[in-house]
């Protein structure tokens, strides 16, 4: 699936899965990657990938952070531990950022609340039901850091996957400053 010819307008990839070779993160981008920062380097998780890219025709603008989060469904103990996890990773978000994928949680939800939260960012407005067909649950998910926009969200058929990925056209500001640190979570 990774490496599927439907995936060509998107040669910049980056991908991880879990230990039990379930529950893969994964970043695709029109745009090349930046080299890792440090934290994004050693920030390791079986269930997040991390890359920034220089956000396409601002130059002025801050690298933009792109988070890929799959979250374990919310039973036995696995989504606590992973959302318990993240916080070794607090300081790889800083503004601008964005995190998708598959929180198995409603928009709405303490997991989502959770990550917003710690990364600073905000669930994108709209319910884009993603997994059990058109009227199924909207439990993948798309974070923003305030000040982003969003120009069109929609979802398409994922080969392979039983999941709908959801495309965002995103609207960034031109020389955006990062925000001030977040109350509540460590320096």
């Amino acid at each position: 699936l990774f490496d599927a010819p439907a995936l060509a307008p998107w040669p910049h990839r980056r991908a991880s899965a879990g230990p039990d070779g379930l529950g893969a993160a994964a970043i695709w981008s029109r745009t090349p990657f930046l080299p890792p920062d440090r934290w994004s380097r050693s920030g390791r998780h079986p269930a997040f990938e991390i890359a920034r890219l220089a956000p396409p025709g601002a130059p002025d603008a801050p690298p933009l952070q792109i988070g890929a989060l799959h979250l374990s469904w919310p039973v036995l103990g696995a989504q606590e531990w992973q959302l318990l996890d993240l916080h070794r990773l607090w300081p790889a978000f800083r503004a601008p950022t964005v995190i998708a994928g598959d929180f198995n949680a409603a928009p709405w939800s303490a997991a989502t609340r959770h990550v917003a939260r710690l990364s600073g960012t905000e669930p994108m407005a709209g319910l884009r039901p993603s997994w059990g067909g058109r009227l199924g649950l909207a439990i993948d998910q798309t974070l923003l850091s305030p000040g982003l926009g969003v120009a069109e969200a929609t979802t398409h058929a994922l080969p392979g996957s039983d999941h709908r990925a959801i495309r965002t056209r995103l609207l960034l500001p031109r020389g955006a400053e990062a925000p001030p640190s977040r109350p509540g979570l460590p320096r």
